[in-house]
């Protein structure tokens, strides 16, 4: 039996406005009748009724090219055809639009087997078949995608982000409820891709209703921001990750740590430690959000602590990373076995870790004791005019806390005493979500010899609010002009834990009222 006989696509296609040369008729044929002997294989498609087919396959992978092209939009070469499966929407597009050079991307070995043999037998210069199973780490060099009845949208962005270039389009294939998918993507590919068009249809000689989801890749999204060698390549080259994930423009600059004698790792694995912290020039990053975002936010023409000095990750690098690295073209990138990467990962934060160099931090008035770091650095202090705040906060996470708040409302800078941790220890820099790393330092004596060095600095006791929960005037009473005086600086004292301040510390004591057997604000 010749399934030929049984498929009239011309009235099919003509029912949907699609028009088509004989010869490109005649290649849906024969690609028609190579995919109904292929079905009885290996089951390639799970239709098997002629008006189903002819509807649902061929006139519901072509009409959407008409209805985008209405639009004002097109497919530009190449074009990415995602899980191409059996060839559906690919090979009908390769066929009616020879123009466009397309990329069927398949992971299963006997339908890219078979989509070989389609090209081959019908002559399909403009397709490439590539048999891989895509991860997020692939670079299918393309102008645009698309994809049908394959994944959600926001998984189909995210496993295409470095694939697609900037201002890219990606177009699905989808049913009428789509909704849901649109809002989570939404959300997860914020940034990266925007959803520009939804095109509502109904598929000829049907009541079935379909959508056509357009997107765009934003240019300032991953994979935006390409090394200069990259733009000297060719723009659609296919560079495949590699097990752990890393892209094929990463893969030169991965350096393997796989011993604990290694000198670099035997220094990294005391960072948990201030005096190595600071003998070093040297802390850790760590967190999900952290590390990238730091990577991103980081800007020579602005106010830092240092700058990104390696990153350390292990098993793989998550795709987050991959648009910060793209910026980043000269931070090397170290790959550790497991245990050795557990041994870094002090906060169990099980995310790559970012070494950050401190050589240039920004922290005067240092002790021998305390090191040099920062002395060379203290003309870049701020002007003695703006207020401060005294910080002799022990604990790493109470003292990254505060330096948040720091941060926020802009205060010149912090005082530390020597009952303070380190303000740049690893715990601090997480605690403080890298607010540690954007506010300037001053290093001060113990608190029993604070009073002088305040005073030196020009912070005399009536400048100076001290929060002390023995104080018997309430907060609230703080006023205006206690604030104010001459426009001149004054410098606010929080801590330490516990104990509070010594009695001998100068200042206007104030208390914050507690009205529940809560831990102290005061102190």
């Amino acid at each position: 039996m010749n399934p030929i006989e049984h498929l009239d696509l011309n009235r099919y296609l003509q029912e949907a406005s699609i028009k088509l040369s004989a010869a490109q008729v005649d290649k849906l044929h024969r690609f028609h009748e190579m995919l109904r002997q292929e079905n009885e294989r290996i089951n390639v498609t799970r239709l098997y009724g002629m008006e189903a087919m002819a509807r649902k396959h061929y006139v519901d992978s072509l009409l959407p090219l008409l209805l985008i092209r209405k639009a004002g939009f097109s497919l530009e070469s190449p074009c990415m055809d995602l899980g191409s499966g059996g060839g559906f929407p690919g090979i009908p597009l390769a066929v009616a639009a020879p123009e466009v050079r397309f990329r069927l991307v398949e992971g299963r070995k006997k339908r890219t087997a078979f989509l070989e043999a389609v090209k081959e037998e019908l002559h399909l210069e403009n397709v490439e078949v590539i048999s891989r199973k895509l991860n997020a780490s692939d670079e299918i060099g393309c102008a645009s995608g698309i994809s049908r009845a394959f994944m959600s949208i926001a998984q189909t962005l995210e496993l295409t982000s470095l694939s697609i270039k900037p201002g890219g389009l990606f177009v699905f294939w989808k049913g009428p409820g789509c909704d849901e998918e649109i809002e989570e993507a939404a959300t997860r590919n914020r940034g990266q891709w925007s959803h520009i068009k939804t095109i509502d249809y109904t598929l000829p000689g049907t009541a079935d209703h379909r959508r056509i989801v357009i997107y765009r890749k934003e240019a300032h999204g991953e994979a935006s921001n390409r090394p200069a060698q990259l733009e000297r390549d060719s723009e659609f080259e296919i560079r495949l990750g590699d097990k752990k994930s890393v892209p094929a423009f990463l893969q030169d600059r991965i350096r393997k740590i796989d011993s604990d004698a290694n000198p670099r790792f035997k220094d990294w694995q005391k960072l948990d430690q201030s005096k190595f912290v600071r003998k070093l020039a040297t802390t850790i990053v760590a967190g999900r959000k952290l590390v990238p975002e730091l990577l991103q936010m980081y800007d020579k023409g602005s106010f830092w602590n240092g700058k990104p000095l390696a990153l350390v990750f292990s098993d793989a690098l998550p795709r987050e990373l991959y648009g910060p690295m793209q910026e980043w073209p000269d931070l090397p990138i170290y790959e550790l076995r497991a245990e050795l990467f557990r041994k870094l990962d002090f906060s169990g934060t099980r995310f790559p870790l970012l070494l950050w160099d401190l050589s240039e931090a920004a922290l005067t008035g240092q002790s021998e004791e305390a090191g040099s770091l920062g002395a060379e650095h203290a003309t870049s202090a701020p002007e003695q005019r703006s207020s401060q705040i005294l910080l002799p906060l022990s604990l790493p996470e109470n003292l990254g806390a505060c330096l948040r708040s720091v941060l926020g409302f802009g205060i010149g800078q912090v005082i530390l005493s020597s009952e303070s941790v380190y303000p740049f220890h690893p715990q601090v820099v997480r605690s403080s979500s890298g607010a540690c790393l954007r506010i300037r330092f001053r290093q001060g004596p113990s608190l029993d010899k604070m009073n002088d060095f305040l005073n030196d600095l020009g912070l005399t006791p009536d400048r100076r609010i001290i929060l002390d929960e023995e104080s018997a005037r309430p907060l609230h009473e703080l006023h205006r002009e206690d604030c104010t005086k001459d426009n001149e600086p004054i410098c606010l004292a929080v801590g330490p834990e516990g104990s509070g301040f010594p009695p001998t510390f100068q200042g206007l004591r104030f208390r914050i009222p507690m009205r529940n057997p809560l831990e102290s604000y005061n102190a």
